[in-house]
């Protein structure tokens, strides 16, 4: 126990009994500060729970020993411009502990301070070790690295144990897991826990299977928030930038917790088949790619990359879920985007925002529910990805757009907004592409581009050996909206079956579209054509109502390829049709290929 709660517990007793303060002899005492010159002193310190803890020279720990913050006490300690450096302790000790119940503060005063501290097998660098879950830590300045022992994270949970609840102000920090620990977060089997960070340089690295910033091997991302400063989050293979840890065998990746982005500059870096932002990767087995959690951002600049095992081939989303060799990727979760820059690259297989990869028998994940009120946001799909839905041959899911920019562009076969694309079962009608979803636009400026081959840029995906994606159910009533497919500019996509066309209703009016031989702005896909006769022409028709009228436009085009060149692709055709309704403008094109 402290001396100040030994103090404090004297003051009771005596006035309990009535004696005077004064003849107890307890006036409260002024806390000073307490400096300490080696580190000896500065463990009794740590256990007496002295006021404020002053480094007046660099200290260095004794072999095998580490600092201990007992329950019930907080510790203040003040670097003032020194290095404190602790080696690994003994097997199963953390090297500061910091127990549930206790509080450690880490202060610099002189602004060049150094903490330097790794944890023993199975404890964490600053947190708890395998026997205790950790408690509170707030880092307010200095140049704090923090090192993990095998199965535990760089700050955080030991083996076995969630993450702490961690508060960054200031400083910088350089958060390492041992393997399968998060860099700042959980141990084996440990969630995230709870992470702020205000102000400052933080680094998270997981180590092998954990998350960067979030869970460790098999578990979830916990709660982070960020509201400034610098943020770098690097996955360890299948572990998420900021989110899940890897799943293997029976257990499917880490879903991506929760995550406030409220500002600063986030970078966030999947390992290997695991999301930038979201679910961790599965590998091996029954579990699937973990889902997306729920993301909101509102503002700050935001770089989320989904990584990729190119020996298995299949990747994460940017910002969603993780990806999967042998089952189901992970669905996209709930991302809300009302501010900010973002930038959303994912991995092969999986959408830039929105599912992740997963195998052809199995699919990828679902795109989830993609919500933007504002903002920048900018979201390439890897290939068979769509830029903001599904990955490999999955739904789009539901995307809403009330303000801000949007662009978002499909992988190879995928949609710009929409369904993935499909291609590698060659076994006819087993493969197909994923349809369009929902998809809801009143304010801002959308640009989609489908893939290179048969998608729709609003709608559907394309497969080479199953049908093509349905088109989505898309609704105008606001906004600018650019949309550009090879199968339709908004509609389905192309495959042994064309997808049907979907729907298009803006500012309450139904637009419908149909293609005679070939594809259309909006509307059908084109009808597979592979070795097209010279000369015929391809017509598209659309329907809109011109005040109290409707109108029948007509785009024509001819095929020029002479018939004896035997050529299996048409030529590039764009078939432009704008529409400026009071609800908003929409431009949709349809680029015609065959298919390849």
């Amino acid at each position: 126990m402290s001396n100040r709660r030994h103090t404090v517990f004297a003051l009771i007793a005596a006035a309990s009994l009535g004696v005077p303060l004064a003849l107890a002899g307890a006036s409260v005492p002024a806390f000073a500060d307490v400096s300490v010159g080696d580190w000896a002193t500065l463990k009794t310190q740590v256990t007496a729970a002295s006021d404020t803890i002053v480094l007046s020279t660099d200290i260095s720990s004794t072999p095998t020993q580490n600092l201990v913050v007992d329950v019930g006490d907080i510790v203040t300690l003040d670097l003032a411009g020194h290095t404190l450096t602790i080696s690994p302790p003994s097997f199963n000790m953390a090297g500061i502990l910091v127990p549930a119940g206790a509080t450690l503060i880490i202060n610099d005063s002189v602004g060049t301070g150094a903490l330097t501290v790794t944890g023993g097998n199975f404890g964490a660098g600053i947190g708890s070790d395998s026997t205790v879950t950790p408690g509170a830590i707030t880092i307010n300045g200095g140049l704090i690295t923090a090192t993990g022992g095998s199965d535990s994270a760089g700050i955080g949970g030991g083996f076995g144990w969630s993450g702490a609840t961690l508060t960054v102000t200031g400083g910088t920090v350089i958060a390492q897991g041992g393997d399968f620990g998060a860099g700042i977060g959980g141990g084996t089997l440990g969630s995230g826990g709870t992470i702020h960070i205000v102000a400052g340089v933080v680094q998270g690295m997981g180590g092998v299977g954990a998350a960067g910033i979030g869970g460790g091997y098999g578990s979830g991302g916990g709660s982070v928030t960020i509201d400034s400063g610098s943020v770098q989050a690097y996955g360890g293979d299948f572990g998420a930038g900021i989110g899940g840890g890897h799943g293997e065998n029976a257990i499917s990746g880490g879903s991506g917790g929760l995550v406030f982005i409220n500002g600063g500059m986030v970078d966030a870096n999947g390992g290997k088949s695991a999301a930038g932002i979201g679910g961790g990767a599965h590998s091996s087995g029954g579990g699937n790619g973990g889902n997306g959690g729920t993301v909101f951002i509102n503002g700050g600049t935001v770089n989320a990359s989904g990584g990729y095992e190119s020996s298995a081939g299949f990747g994460g989303a940017g910002i969603g879920g993780g990806g999967t060799d042998t089952s189901y990727g992970g669905n996209g979760g709930i991302v809300t985007i009302n501010g900010g820059s973002v930038d959303a690259d994912a991995g092969d297989y999986a959408a830039g925002i929105g599912g992740g990869g997963g195998s052809y028998i199995f699919r990828g994940g679902l795109g989830g529910t993609v919500t933007v009120g504002g903002g920048d946001v900018d979201a390439d799909g890897g290939d068979f990805g769509a830029g903001i839905g599904g990955g490999y041959g999955a739904d789009g899911g539901d995307v809403t757009v009330s303000g801000g920019t949007v662009r978002a562009s499909g992988g190879f076969r995928a949609a710009g907004i929409g369904g993935g694309g499909a291609s590698e079962s060659t076994t006819p009608d087993t493969d197909p592409a994923g349809d369009g979803g929902t998809v809801l636009i009143s304010g801002g400026s959308v640009t989609a581009f489908a893939g290179s081959t048969e998608a729709a840029g609003i709608g559907g995906g394309s497969s080479l050996y199953g049908d093509g994606g349905d088109g989505a159910a898309v609704t105008v009533t606001g906004g600018t909206i650019a949309s550009r497919g090879a199968s339709a500019g908004i509609g389905g996509g192309n495959g042994l079956n064309p997808g049907a066309v979907g729907s298009l209703l803006v500012a309450g009016t139904p637009v419908t579209g149909a293609a005679t031989s070939g594809g259309a702005s909006l509307g059908a896909p084109i009808t597979n054509p592979i070795s097209p006769p010279a000369g015929v022409q391809y017509t598209a028709t659309v329907t809109l109502p011109v005040g109290s009228a409707e109108t029948l436009f007509t785009l024509s085009f001819v095929n020029p390829e002479l018939a004896n060149t035997g050529a299996n692709t048409l030529p590039l055709v764009l078939a432009a049709l704008a529409l400026m309704l009071a609800g908003g403008a929409v431009f949709a094109t349809s680029r015609l290929s065959a298919k390849s």
